[in-house]
């Protein structure tokens, strides 16, 4: 019986993940810098040199490290709808290897033509399945993933319980406590626990982004980055024809009249088609309807002026 190897601290050099992960070793320090893996910097002489450990990297490329291949029983028992899918894609990924912009779209269009249409970004996805799964990867998944998730039930919920609370810590401190609770209730094994990366993985695929973001952040923050609007139509107004007004507070310290510091405040009119201010008052009292009439004054009197 083959024995499986120890992937738990095996740390490996950025040239060699990159080439495993398929990404270029700048853009990997990046992501790691960023803390997508854990990584150590090793400093010789003036040089410094990256490592990053594999446990950390996705499973593909873990595999790919150890030499196993994806198994191809799965493509074995797939329905013949599914190979056919697979075969095509196999097809265009041989006959436009090394092809990239303009000229890999050039040979879509081509191809297209004459056989069953695909996309640019169909190949370009396909690629990256076939390189990280070979040839199973190429066979439609219809919402199927080719690789469960290694964290159970258990952990996840209450990995969730930590980090989709308004104010949680980061990913990476939910998952040390989320560690402890598996050790103190299941007696888990430090060396074989999912990495961060793998909560993260299941994480993204359970729960929509927008979901993740409100959860963390609030319904207010939400609203700002996700929150939908009615784009205004301004095509049948014209200049000078509607104006509007509100108030606003300047985030600048000042000192008033009596020494003391305020924030002042400023009551503006202004053009609803174009944005230009045509009055305003600056002042250190709350908003009335004084400064409001006021402001209003001053937008009439400058239009007089200007037409006369």
């Amino acid at each position: 019986m083959k024995q499986k190897k120890d992937k738990t601290n095996i740390w490996i050099d950025i040239k060699t993940a990159a080439d495993i992960i398929g990404l270029g070793e700048q853009t990997l320090k990046k992501q790691c810098r960023a803390g997508k893996f854990v990584f150590k910097i090793v400093k010789k002489g003036k040089c410094t040199n990256y490592f990053i450990l594999l446990k950390s990297l996705p499973n593909f490329a873990q595999d790919k490290y150890f030499g196993e291949k994806f198994s191809d029983i799965k493509y074995s028992e797939a329905p013949n709808w599914a190979k056919q899918q697979a075969e095509k894609y196999l097809e265009i990924l041989e006959n436009s290897d090394g092809l990239k912009g303009n000229d890999l779209k050039q040979f879509i269009e081509e191809w297209n033509e004459s056989n069953e249409p695909t996309s640019y970004s169909s190949v370009i996805k396909m690629r990256r399945r076939y390189f990280r799964y070979g040839l199973s990867g190429l066979l439609s998944r219809h919402g199927q993933h080719l690789i469960g998730s290694s964290v159970k039930d258990d952990y996840f919920e209450y990995f969730k319980n930590l980090y989709l609370v308004e104010g949680a810590p980061s990913l990476r401190t939910c998952w040390d406590l989320t560690l402890g609770y598996a050790i103190r209730e299941f007696n888990a094994d430090r060396k074989t626990f999912p990495s961060f990366m793998a909560f993260k993985r299941r994480l993204d695929k359970e729960i929509p982004k927008q979901g993740i973001y409100m959860a963390r952040y609030g319904q207010s923050a939400w609203n700002r980055k996700y929150g939908g609007y009615i784009d205004r139509d301004y095509s049948n107004i014209t200049c000078n024809e509607v104006w509007v007004s509100d108030h606003a507070q300047i985030d600048v310290a000042c000192f008033d009249s009596d020494g003391k510091v305020v924030f002042p405040w400023v009551t503006v009119w202004r053009d609803y088609k174009s944005g230009k201010w045509l009055g305003w008052v600056l002042q250190t009292k709350n908003p009335n309807s004084d400064f409001i009439f006021q402001s209003f004054y001053y937008a009439a009197q400058n239009l007089v002026c200007q037409k006369m």
